[in-house]
């Protein structure tokens, strides 16, 4: 698929992947803002420092809570 939207758009496969996923994480951006402010939330910081664990992978996986019952 990804041979075929290259050659329709005059791109090389490389050129064509890249803009697919820039155009995809756009559409993304307000989901992806809103994702990293509820988990900012969640560890009591702020979205900035979030944001920055998540760029230098420091941040750390929340482990979800067994419930007995």
């Amino acid at each position: 698929m990804l041979t075929v939207d290259a050659w329709v758009n005059g791109r090389t496969k490389v050129v064509q992947a890249q803009s697919l996923l820039c155009a995809k994480l756009q559409e993304r951006d307000k989901l992806i803002k809103e994702r990293v402010e509820y988990l900012a939330k969640k560890r009591g910081i702020t979205f900035d420092e979030m944001w920055e664990q998540i760029l230098n992978n420091t941040a750390q996986k929340t482990i979800p809570v067994k419930v007995k019952g």
